[in-house]
C-alpha cells in the first residue's frame, strides 16, 4: 500500500519563528484532528532529537503514546519521516518504551531508500512537507489503516510554502551533507549543514526528518549540529516539550496510563485495592486467582479465547470487587455468552453508579452474527478497526474505549490517584 500524507496544521508563520513555533504545535495538539495531532508529536519529535535534545523529544512522544493509547505507527505519517524515526533511534544505546513494539529495522535498506530520495532529480507531487513518496520508493505497509486513509499533505505543503520543487535546495544541500559525512570531510559537512539551516528558516515546519534520516549525519545530529542555527537551545526545548506535553494532558486527561510493562497485574491491582481504601488502613486483600481450568471453561462457553491482559487478570484474581464509580468485575465462572458475537460483559452493573464493562472483539462484533445488536457505540469503535477493546458502555452518560483491558484499569487507578489529591 503507499502513502497517503498526513497535513500538518494550518495556521502557519511567516517562516521559522521558534517561539511560534511553540505556540503552533500547542494549538495543534488542543484543536486539531488526531491525525495532525500525530504528524506534530513526530515533527516536533524530530525536531527535538535532531537539535541534540533527545530527552526532550522522547516526553513529548511518550506523553502522546501514554495519554492518546495511540499506535507508534500512527506516527509513520510519510515515508521520509519513517526512515528518520527509524534512524534516530537505532543511534542510541537504549530503546525508550513508546519504542518498544517497532521491529528491528533493516538500516541497510532504509538508507538505500534515502539516498535515492536526496538523490531525485524530480520530486512527486505525493511527497509532502517531509519529501516521501515518488514512483519506485513506496513504502509497501499493508494494513497500516492510518496512514492509508488520510491524503492531501503535498497540496496543503505546495500552496502555502511552496513544496517540494523539482530543484529543492534543501534537499540539495541535505545531500551534499550526507555525502561529505559519508566521506569523512567534516568541514565541508558543517557548511552543508548551515546551508541547510538557512534554508530551512524559511519554512514553518522546517522538514528536519530529511537531514534525520540521514545515516551518516545521526551522530552529528545527536549532538546538536543543527541547534545554533535554528536558533535553539536547552531552554528553549524544555520549553516547547513542557508546553505540548501540558496540552496533550488536557486533551486526554488519562494521561498517567502505565504502558512501560514494569508493572505486574499483581502489583496494578494491590495499587488499585489501596488507592481505594483509607491512607491509614490495610487494604482489602486481593481475590483468589481462577484456576486455569475455570478460564479455559469460560472460553469453551464463550467460544472466542479470551484477551491475553484479560485472561491474566483473572489467573491473578478472580474477579474484582465493585468502587464507587466502578462496578464488580465477574469471576471466570460468571463469564457468559451473548448472542452478539464477540461482545462479553465482564462486570457486574450497578445502577445509577457505574457502567456496564464489556470485552468486545471488535472484528466480530462489526461482522458477526447478531451484529445488528451491538450498541451504536461498539459499531463505531469496531468501523476500521480490529482486535480486541475494553468498553465502559453507559448509554446516557456516554461511553468510554480502551485500547485493553489493562488500560482500564489503569484509567481507574488515575481517577482514585486525583481523587486523593
Amino acid at each position: 500500500m503507499s502513502w497517503s500524507p498526513v497535513p500538518l496544521p494550518e495556521p502557519r508563520l511567516p517562516g521559522w519563528q521558534p517561539d511560534g513555533y511553540v505556540e503552533l504545535v500547542v494549538g495543534t495538539a488542543l484543536t486539531a484532528s488526531r491525525a495532525q495531532l500525530a504528524a506534530t508529536v513526530t515533527h516536533t519529535g524530530l525536531l527535538l532529537s535532531c537539535c541534540g535534545f533527545e530527552a526532550a523529544s522522547d516526553q513529548v512522544i511518550d506523553t502522546w503514546w501514554r495519554a492518546t493509547g495511540g499506535q507508534v505507527g500512527e506516527l509513520h505519517t510519510d515515508a521520509v519521516s519513517t526512515r528518520a524515526l527509524t534512524v534516530q533511534l537505532a543511534n542510541r544505546t537504549d530503546r525508550p518504551g513508546w519504542a518498544r513494539e517497532l521491529p528491528p529495522p533493516d538500516l541497510d535498506a532504509v538508507e538505500r531508500d534515502h539516498q535515492r530520495y536526496l538523490a531525485r532529480e524530480r520530486a512527486d507531487v505525493a511527497e509532502g512537507a517531509e519529501g516521501a513518496v515518488a514512483d519506485g520508493d513506496r513504502d509497501e505497509r499493508a494494513g497500516d489503516d492510518v496512514a492509508g486513509a488520510l491524503a492531501g499533505l503535498a497540496r496543503d505543503i505546495a500552496a502555502a510554502e511552496g513544496g517540494i520543487t523539482p530543484a529543492d535546495p534543501l534537499r540539495a544541500a541535505a545531500r551534499e551533507a550526507d555525502e561529505a559525512a559519508r566521506g569523512g570531510d567534516g568541514a565541508a559537512t558543517d557548511a552543508a549543514l548551515r546551508r541547510w539551516c538557512e534554508l530551512a528558516r524559511q519554512r514553518t515546519w522546517p522538514p528536519v526528518a530529511m537531514l534525520g534520516a540521514c545515516r551518516s549525519l545521526a551522530p552529528m545530529l545527536r549532538d546538536g549540529a543543527l541547534a545554533g542555527s535554528l536558533g535553539v537551545d536547552h531552554d528553549w526545548a524544555q520549553r516547547c516539550a513542557g508546553e505540548l506535553q501540558a496540552a496533550i494532558r488536557q486533551r486526554y486527561p488519562r494521561d498517567e496510563i502505565d504502558r512501560s510493562g514494569g508493572r505486574g497485574m499483581r502489583e496494578l491491582l494491590e495499587e488499585i485495592l489501596a488507592m481505594r481504601g483509607h491512607p491509614d488502613l490495610p487494604a482489602a486483600p486481593l481475590p483468589a486467582p481462577a484456576p486455569p481450568a475455570a478460564v479455559s471453561a469460560a472460553e469453551r462457553r464463550l467460544r472466542l479465547q479470551l484477551p491475553p491482559d484479560y485472561r491474566e487478570f483473572l489467573l491473578t484474581s478472580d474477579g474484582l470487587p465493585a468502587d464507587v464509580a466502578f462496578p464488580r468485575m465477574l469471576g471466570a465462572a460468571e463469564l457468559r455468552p451473548r448472542a452478539e458475537r464477540g461482545v462479553v460483559p465482564v462486570s457486574e452493573p450497578a445502577p445509577l453508579t457505574a457502567a456496564l464493562v464489556l470485552l468486545v472483539d471488535i472484528t466480530l462484533a462489526a461482522g458477526g452474527t447478531g451484529a445488528r445488536d451491538v450498541p451504536a457505540e461498539i459499531r463505531r469503535v469496531a468501523s476500521g478497526a480490529s482486535g480486541w477493546r475494553a468498553i465502559e458502555y453507559d448509554p446516557e452518560l456516554g461511553s468510554t474505549v480502551y485500547a485493553s483491558f489493562r488500560e482500564l484499569l489503569e484509567g481507574h487507578l488515575h481517577l482514585l490517584r486525583r481523587s486523593r489529591g
